[in-house]
């Protein structure tokens, strides 16, 4: 949201002097100015192409006529101030004998219309198209189109497909434009983000903004920011592609602050517990994908969640706490466990995979040793899909 005002209650004598020009104003209308003497909001969704950096400037608090002129915006409300709702630069010729335009946004207007030229106004509207050449009168009335305004936040193009009756019953509030910004500048500095991170197999990752800018004129780039990543390394990002960490209390940034405690607990578990305080770990992960470091098997990108929390540990600790877990797993799973049980035998392995790749040589004779459980495991299950994924793995360990 970029934009937004409501104005003081009209007066009485301010009523009087607009019904002086335009006529009594019906009671509904009367009664929406007596709350606010006009309203303006303005929003646009971050993954929109007009996006830029003019829309992370701070929220515009004071009336502003050229909100109404915005047609780049997703969402744009321009219920004009009642010295305006005479303004007949809004009309060609005589349309203005007709109506009475009240929410004025980018190349449309919506007005309240006379039943004919001269008679009192009504609640009835009417659409005014390409900057308000012609008018089509629609079905809705003033309390409906506030209804309907509120129902789609403001959102300009929904509002008109209804006002045509060619609206999409389907239709959602964009996920996007919910999305939090980061903030500037100083602000910005120790806030915990988030990232779709395509070197990773696009998993979401994490890390801590060092710093952001000012959004100031002389900045070099204003739509980035600086961050420290919990896998290592200083990130630049752009501004409206990461998101911050709204949720500082889940399983992975608890598991952050104390990562050594964390893989404790996780031994002295119930196995179903340790699965679950895993699968609560990782995010949802898109299905598996080749590609990291040349790592010969799929990997899914949630892996990287479990190598990112745990990267301060050491890995020779890291490494006999997933191999305490998959061992114990490994006997107690029932060939007809559900995929959940077997998720967590899986990502085990993944995550000795990609340690398997960082440790040295010296490291990996405890990961190979655990190849033949794992290929016995896998025996069981000789018509299952997933299994040979496994097989993958020991094939791996046992090249290295």
């Amino acid at each position: 949201m970029t934009h937004a005002w409501l104005g003081e209650p009209a007066t009485d004598a301010e009523i009087a002097e607009t019904e002086a020009i335009v006529g009594p104003l019906p009671a509904a209308v009367r009664a929406f100015y007596k709350q606010h003497n006009g309203a303006q909001l303005r929003w646009i969704d971050r993954e929109s192409a007009s996006f830029s950096a003019h829309d992370e400037r701070a929220i515009v608090g004071d009336y502003d006529e050229s909100v109404g002129c915005d047609d780049g915006a997703d969402g744009v409300i321009h219920f004009v101030p009642l010295e305006r709702l005479d303004n007949a630069d809004l009309f060609h010729e005589d349309d203005a004998e007709r109506y009475c335009a009240f929410d004025d946004f980018g190349d449309e207007a919506v007005a309240l219309r006379r039943s004919a030229p001269g008679r009192p106004l009504t609640t009835k509207l009417a659409i005014g198209y390409d900057h308000n050449v012609g008018w089509d009168d629609c079905t809705l009335e003033f309390d409906d189109y506030l209804a309907l305004t509120l129902a789609v936040y403001g959102h300009s193009r929904q509002r008109v497909l209804h006002l045509y009756g060619k609206a999409d019953p389907g239709w959602k509030f964009p996920e996007s434009a919910l999305r939090n910004a980061v903030p500037r500048g100083d602000a910005a500095t120790g806030r915990r983000v988030q990232w779709t991170d395509e070197r990773y197999l696009y998993a979401t990752l994490r890390g801590t903004v060092i710093d952001g800018d000012d959004g100031s004129a002389t900045c070099e780039d204003p739509e980035k920011i600086r961050i420290l990543g919990d896998l290592g390394g200083v990130i630049t990002r752009i501004r409206r592609e990461t998101d911050p960490v709204t949720t500082l209390d889940d399983t992975y940034e608890l598991a952050r602050s104390a990562p050594d405690a964390f893989l404790h607990a996780l031994v002295a578990m119930p196995p179903v517990a340790a699965r679950g305080m895993l699968a609560s770990l990782r995010p949802a992960s898109g299905g598996r994908m080749h590609g990291y470091r040349n790592l010969p098997m799929a990997l899914t990108s949630s892996v990287f969640s479990a190598i990112a929390v745990f990267a301060p540990v050491n890995d020779s600790f890291v490494r006999d706490v997933f191999l305490t877990l998959v061992r114990t797993w490994l006997p107690t799973t029932p060939a007809g466990a559900t995929h959940e049980v077997h998720d967590g035998i899986f990502y085990g392995a993944e995550v000795l995979s990609v340690l398997a790749s960082q440790l040295p040589a010296s490291g990996l004779a405890p990961i190979v040793a655990l190849a033949p459980l794992i290929e016995e495991f896998v025996a069981r299950f000789p018509r299952q899909p997933t299994p040979p994924l496994l097989s993958a793995h020991t094939d791996y360990w046992r090249s290295l």
